[in-house]
Parts: C-alpha cells; sequence; structure tokens
C-alpha cells in the first residue's frame, strides 16, 4: 500500500491542499454517499474551498486551481492508491453509525 503522495508534491507544507480519489461521506444519519474520481480543495485554513466529481491531476491543475486563485507549488496533492478512500469528518465523530451491524450491537 503506498503513502498516496504525488511524485511532484513539495515536500513542505503547503496552506493549500488537494485530496483526489474515492469519498464517502454521510450526508445523513442512515444515507452514505460516494464519489469516485473527485477533488476536494482545501484552503490553508482548513475549510473546503471546492468539490468537484470526475476530477484528476490535470484537470484539477489546468481548470481549478487557477479558478480558486491557487498556484500548484502552494497546493499539496494527496491521491488514493487503487482500493483506498477518503473519509472527511470520521476523525472526531465516534458515535457516528457507520454499518448496520453497529446497531444491531
Amino acid at each position: 500500500m503506498g503513502d498516496g503522495a504525488l511524485p511532484d508534491t513539495p515536500a513542505m507544507a503547503a496552506p493549500n491542499k488537494l485530496f483526489l480519489g474515492s469519498f464517502i461521506h454521510s450526508s445523513a444519519l442512515d444515507t452514505l454517499e460516494y464519489l469516485h474520481g473527485a477533488a476536494v480543495f482545501v484552503d490553508g485554513s482548513g475549510k473546503i474551498a471546492a468539490v468537484e466529481p470526475d476530477c484528476d491531476l490535470a484537470r484539477a491543475e489546468q481548470e481549478l486551481l487557477p479558478k480558486l486563485g491557487w498556484a500548484r507549488e502552494q497546493t499539496t496533492v494527496t491521491a488514493c492508491d487503487e482500493g483506498q478512500f477518503f473519509f472527511p469528518g470520521f476523525i472526531g465523530t465516534p458515535t457516528c453509525p457507520l454499518t448496520p451491524w453497529r446497531r444491531r450491537r
């Protein structure tokens, strides 16, 4: 399992972050939404600036970083490997029901 970092990602921390891959999030207590091949842009304050479906690195660099006013060298890119996914908001939410089996316990 790789670390998901792209080879051209700057080693030092950048103020903006771009996450590429599959995302799973809870849109309601009993609903999960899956986004595959998506991009999530997080600004330096930790606020989600944009969510873009069907977005790879090339499209992000050509269209979305300029639209946000972000320079590539000021953006850290993290990409999921095959079979991996992001689950935003999961940390710090221990009461979130993840699967139906938790309700049966």
